[in-house]
């Protein structure tokens, strides 16, 4: 059902504001505006790869005015691209969840709100239905994965299965360094194919288990993939963006952490899109 991440969704005090740091931070370009009244904001989508970041600022009150009050800026949510819109309501109110209607534009979306799966706002596009991105100017491919802080992985992986049918691989893992459980759902074929993380923090001292600390459920980063990851580099220090990279075994030189102040509150993970 699921065929891709198609946008990423971050709420900022101001459009105008929010996208200079993501013009700074990842060097992309400027999108159109749009209202979307049904959830209280305006927002601007700047094309990122294939995909969007989508740019929520409040202009009543809302979800999105909400949000920002409880969390400030940062990742409200994410967008996916599914096979049938008219499918993926069905399957959804089959959940027992309700599937919220949503106008961005011309366009036709379900919303799953962040209070009916854990921490997370998802918006449902079927493919083909609106305009695509145009990105001439960053080196970014897309959103490879997004990372979904939870009480319980495997709830949270069955919520998930329910809601967008079962992936096409998945696989669970204990990553100590960073302090979590996690459960990866893959949406595709192959190292490139989108990806939901979902996360279950077990060491509180780290920067994750701050964030839980803090946030509880909700989206902890995205991570973008790329072709050229020394561009993307050499990208990063020309613009004197904050950043760092990974120095584990098997992703040295391959992954790189764009620091969430610099992207307005969005935490965001750049992989080269070709496993080593």
């Amino acid at each position: 059902m699921v065929r891709r991440i198609n946008r990423v969704l971050v709420a900022v005090h101001s459009l105008e504001t929010g996208a200079a740091a993501f013009g700074r931070g990842l060097g992309l370009g400027r999108g159109r505006r749009v209202a979307v009244p049904d959830v209280g904001a305006v927002s601007e989508a700047l094309p990122l790869g294939d995909a969007w970041v989508q740019l929520l600022e409040p202009s009543a009150d809302g979800p999105v005015a909400r949000f920002l009050h409880q969390h400030g800026q940062g990742i409200y949510g994410i967008g996916l691209e599914v096979n049938s819109l008219a499918d993926a309501r069905l399957r959804v109110e089959q959940c027992g969840r309700q599937a919220h209607p949503l106008r961005l534009g011309d366009e036709e979306l379900v919303c799953l709100k962040r209070e009916q799966l854990p921490g997370l706002t998802v918006w449902l596009t079927e493919s083909g239905s609106g305009p695509e991105p145009v990105d001439t100017n960053s080196p970014y491919l897309g959103v490879w994965q997004a990372t979904n802080l939870v009480e319980d992985r495997d709830s949270a992986a069955t919520a998930y299965e329910g809601l967008f049918g079962r992936p096409v691989r998945e696989e669970s893992f204990r990553q100590d360094e960073y302090g979590y459980l996690g459960r990866t759902l893959y949406y595709g074929q192959g190292f490139a194919a989108d990806s939901i993380e979902i996360a279950q923090v077990h060491r509180p001292q780290t920067a994750m288990g701050r964030f839980w600390q803090r946030h509880g459920p909700s989206a902890y980063m995205i991570t973008l993939d790329t072709d050229d990851i020394a561009a993307t580099r050499r990208g990063l220090e020309a613009r004197d963006v904050r950043f760092s990279g990974e120095a584990g075994a098997g992703y040295a030189g391959r992954v790189l952490y764009v620091h969430p102040a610099a992207l307005a509150g969005c935490f965001t993970g750049v992989i080269a899109a070709v496993p080593a």
